[in-house]
């Protein structure tokens, strides 16, 4: 699956006054901006309905789509959390003043580059791809009877990664432990596929089931290392964004989730 490319970055007015916020004293550590939490929701929930199948679809699977939405708001709660504490590490100068807000703009423009541009773009493409593999194996589990087996697909970029290609055509059950771990887009920019298929299996998990050799091949990207389809969420929190959080994880997502929940009732 190829996804277009699609020009994402913060609006200039949007921009303008989370960065005023900040300077004039948000609480950084125990809130969240709200606009800058919607703005990473709203690219994220975009990029799940463009991954889905259909309208119809959605409808018959309601309950799976509103979890991997939640998800992504917890998701985007966590990021907007670390980016704004990013930017109000800006605030001050080399002398420990509070820098004028013309240069604190200024000197914010990487960090918001980087988040709401850079990063936020590769996180949508993300979850195209994931939400389409997160759809296909609720498929795949409605017609296990006919097709109890998955086999993987060769990447469809014009010029494939090495990463994945030991996993081209292999063959292992739905019901096999190993796709939890292992599936098309747990690896950045990962353009692999998965079908079913009634053909026997050729591995479990990492072993051929024919000479019985460890074929392990890479292991999955931090945030990407749970299938969707089994996590209900896009990332995992395996993500920097969680693991290199400014408080620990436990205590950020005690004080996250209540405001999520609340923001969402909105």
């Amino acid at each position: 699956m190829r996804i277009a490319a699609k020009n994402i970055q913060l609006p200039p007015d949007l921009e303008e006054r989370i960065l005023r916020r900040i300077y004039d004293g948000f609480d950084v550590s125990n809130d969240i901006l709200e606009e800058l939490f919607y703005q990473t929701l709203n690219e994220l929930n975009s990029a799940v309905d463009e991954g889905l199948p259909s309208p119809k679809w959605v409808d018959e699977n309601k309950a799976f789509v509103d979890a991997l939405k939640y998800n992504n708001a917890v998701f985007s709660a966590f990021k907007t959390h670390r980016e704004q504490n990013d930017l109000h590490r800006l605030l001050l100068d080399e002398n420990g003043k509070q820098k004028d807000f013309a240069r604190f703009r200024r000197d914010t423009e990487p960090v918001i580059g980087d988040y709401n541009s850079n990063w936020l773009k590769t996180e949508y493409d993300t979850a195209i791809k994931n939400a389409r593999t997160a759809a296909q194996f609720v498929d795949y589990e409605q017609d296990e009877d006919l097709f109890p087996n998955l086999k993987w697909l060769p990447s469809s970029a014009v010029e494939p990664r090495a990463a994945h290609m030991l996993y081209y055509n292999t063959i292992r059950s739905l019901r096999d432990g190993w796709w939890k771990t292992h599936y098309p887009g747990c690896l950045w920019g990962c353009q692999c596929d998965t079908t079913s298929t009634s053909d026997p299996i050729t591995h479990q998990g990492n072993m051929p089931v024919a000479t019985q050799v460890n074929t392990a091949g890479p292991a999955a990207a931090p945030g990407l290392d749970h299938n969707p389809y089994y996590t209900k969420s896009i990332f995992s929190r395996t993500h920097p964004y969680v693991t290199d959080a400014y408080l620990p994880e436990k205590k950020l997502r005690k004080l996250l989730i209540p405001i999520v929940k609340k923001l969402l009732k909105k």
